[in-house]
Formats: structure tokens, sequence, C-alpha cells
């Protein structure tokens, strides 16, 4: 009928590791509305959502499952469309300090659940997002961030992992000039990403 190599697998079977560390530094989605995971898989290994967790919910559900053995097929066709609108009020555009909170503790679990060495690099671009929602969130407390989030960035790290973008540089001016130029960067930027 037709020659083999004219016809392409709607399907292609992913490597496990290389999915999660894809997830992990952000080249796969995150999202679980564009994934169809059986239920057996939730019931077996006892995996959930967290309650009130409603920012960074579908990567740490993704996650848990991915410490699990499991059979990942992808298929090469796009089910789902997001779209993100500049100024929207939507929940990841509207951050305050609760919604931080939640994104601090998915931060956090990462962290001490993906603690080998070779998830150092990740780790550091983990906490540097965590810095830049810290940094969009409407009410945060100014000596919660000094205390509790910029001192988890170190200048030099950033440095040695040539993490070279613009997160990255809002935590280098966070750490140097201070919260209040970092937002203000952020503020006089924003309209040239996200339009």
């Amino acid at each position: 009928m037709f020659p083999s190599h004219s016809i392409s697998k709607p399907y292609k079977f992913v490597n496990q590791e290389q999915y999660l560390e894809d997830l992990m530094q952000g080249k796969a989605s995150g999202i679980t509305c564009s994934k169809l995971i059986r239920t057996d898989v939730f019931k077996k290994y006892d995996v959930n959502y967290v309650p009130g967790i409603n920012l960074g919910e579908d990567g740490m559900l993704l996650y848990k499952l991915l410490l699990h053995p499991l059979k990942i097929v992808q298929l090469n066709k796009a089910f789902y469309h997001y779209r993100r609108i500049s100024g929207s009020s939507s929940y990841t555009n509207s951050i305050n300090m609760k919604t931080f909170k939640q994104a601090e503790y998915v931060s956090e679990w990462r962290r001490k659940t993906f603690n080998a060495a070779k998830y150092d690099r990740i780790n550091l671009q983990n906490v540097i997002g965590l810095v830049f929602i810290a940094i969009r969130t409407s009410d945060m407390d100014i000596e919660y961030f000094k205390s509790n989030v910029i001192n988890q960035v170190h200048i030099n790290d950033i440095l040695k992992k040539r993490i070279f973008t613009f997160k990255s540089l809002l935590c280098i001016i966070a750490k140097i000039f201070g919260y209040k130029s970092a937002k203000q960067l952020y503020n006089i930027s924003y309209r040239y990403l996200y339009r």
C-alpha cells in the first residue's frame, strides 16, 4: 500500500528520566490538562494533589508520579491550546502573598525531593523562579523577602552555573540593590515581555 518510510507514527515512547529533566528545566509542559493519566497509577502510588496548593500543583503532581516507574507515551498532536493575556486577572497573573506561599511550598518540596548533585543547576533555576514570583507578588512583605527568599540565591552560583536570563538578572538586582529596584525593573519591562 504505502511505503513504510512515508507514514510517521502518531506516538512515541518517552524516556522517563529525560522527561523528568525536561519538565524540571521547563522544556516539557508541566500542566496536567494536556496529559491522560490512568486512574490506577494514582491509586497504585497513592499520588494526589496537595489540598490548598493552586500554583505549581500540576508540576508537583507530575514530579510525584515520575518518582515511580511509568510508561510514558507522547502523541504528536496538540489537543489543548493555552493562551495568556497580558494584564488579565488570572490566578497566575495576580499573585498575592497567599499564592506566593503556595509556590514557595512547591519549590521547597522540589528541592528536598530532588537534592542529588545532578539537580544543582535545576534547583538553582527553581529558586530563581521563586524569586521572580516574589518580585511579581502584589503584597510581598519586604522583610520576609529579605530573610526568607533572596538569601537562597547567591550571585556566585548564578555566574558559575552560567544562568543568564531575565529572571537571574532580577535576582542579582534584588540581591545588590534590593526588592524595590528589582520590582521597578520588572514593572518597566513587563509590557515588552508579555505583549
